[in-house]
């Protein structure tokens, strides 16, 4: 599908700060912010199916790896406000064209748990085109966005 062909359907559409109480007082950073943490919790979120366990290994000790408690596991789980924000997230990018809405989840999951933000080089290889030019329309479709709300 052609990436401007794409767009046409935005405009005249109706007001997202009006469904989406959230939107009213975020600027575009706010709104890069909101997916960057959605897709934190996101990656935070216990999976939707368990996976079983195929094979086992016997039960030895393990001298070099005895830092910790054996019985101690830290799983860290997302709040509940942060899963509320996650949903309207999911919400919010069903109201976007479907390639503005796979870029934002694309650049904002790359971006997740890492220091230095999006990857943008990564982000332009899953798109076969130019970090620069993903940055380019990443701003585009969050610019987009701000003026929908």
């Amino acid at each position: 599908m052609n990436y401007h062909a794409s767009l046409g359907g935005t405009d005249g559409g109706p007001s997202l700060g009006q469904e989406f109480a959230i939107l009213r007082d975020l600027d575009m950073p706010g709104l890069s912010h909101l997916f960057m943490e959605a897709a934190e919790t996101n990656r935070a979120m216990p999976p939707y199916k368990r996976r079983q366990k195929l094979t086992s290994w016997p039960e030895y000790n393990h001298d070099w790896l005895s830092y910790a408690d054996d019985e101690t596991h830290v799983t860290i789980r997302p709040s509940a406000a942060a899963v509320d924000r996650w949903i309207q997230a999911i919400y919010i990018s069903r109201e976007l064209p479907e390639l503005d809405r796979r870029l934002i989840w694309l650049v904002s999951i790359s971006a997740a748990y890492r220091q230095r933000g999006p990857n943008w080089r990564r982000c332009g290889k899953a798109l076969h085109m130019d970090g620069r030019t993903v940055k380019r329309r990443y701003k585009d479709a969050l610019l987009r966005l701000y003026y929908r709300v």
